[in-house]
């Protein structure tokens, strides 16, 4: 009997110190994934430069991006009207910190953007947190940006508000199905749409040489 008891007490200290080893092993390191690591920091390189050509050819053919959580099918990131059309109109400029790997194939980084549109609607920058995945072959697949702070559609809903009085069929270009569309062409309309309404609602049109 008490070589059966130590028997037990041996089996469950071995168990419970196994179980320690993996709640306190450390995260995989960043430095462990270096083609994702690679492939990421051209991407975000050749998107600060406006060169979206460029930064399609680091993502994967049906690379998708979501905003806030990965909850549906996601929005195309490598098409011809991509999120990196819409940043390069917007004359976005990018910050990029903490990177570290959160699991096998995934890079975890803080971005801080400021923009012509920021700016219009009264923000330094728009901050957040940014999850990339990879394929088989070190293109990125996926990216999931988390707002820590306002998101856009936060920002300009003092504008929905009032092109609701001043200009509603302007609204309709702005957000079809009332939802933000992130491309070339809709950045561009939002800044004229934004330069509109500053001088309307201040009395003077809001250039580059204007705070």
């Amino acid at each position: 009997m008490p070589s059966r008891r130590l028997a037990l007490v041996l089996t469950a200290g071995f168990v419970f110190a196994a179980a320690a080893c993996r709640t306190t092993q450390p995260p995989p390191r960043v430095d462990q994934h270096p083609a994702e690591l690679k492939h990421l920091r051209a991407y975000l390189a050749a998107r600060d430069r406006g060169d979206a050509g460029a930064a399609r050819s680091y993502l994967a053919a049906d690379a998708r991006f979501w905003i806030g959580s990965k909850q549906g099918p996601g929005r195309p990131l490598g098409g011809r009207r991509d999120l990196a059309d819409w940043e390069a109109a917007a004359g976005a400029r990018f910050a990029y910190s903490d990177f570290r790997a959160e699991a096998p194939g995934s890079i975890h980084y803080l971005s801080s953007e400021s923009s012509e549109l920021s700016r219009l609607l009264g923000a330094e920058a728009l901050r957040g947190e940014v999850t990339c995945w990879f394929d088989g072959m070190g293109r990125i697949s996926g990216m999931l940006f988390r707002p820590l702070g306002p998101r856009m559609e936060d920002l300009v809903r003092p504008y929905v508000e009032w092109a609701r009085r001043h200009h509603p069929e302007r609204l309709a270009e702005l957000l079809p199905q009332g939802e933000m569309v992130y491309d070339g062409e809709t950045a561009r309309k939002w800044i004229e749409a934004l330069r509109e309404w500053r001088s309307a609602t201040r009395g003077r049109p809001l250039s580059p040489s204007h705070p």
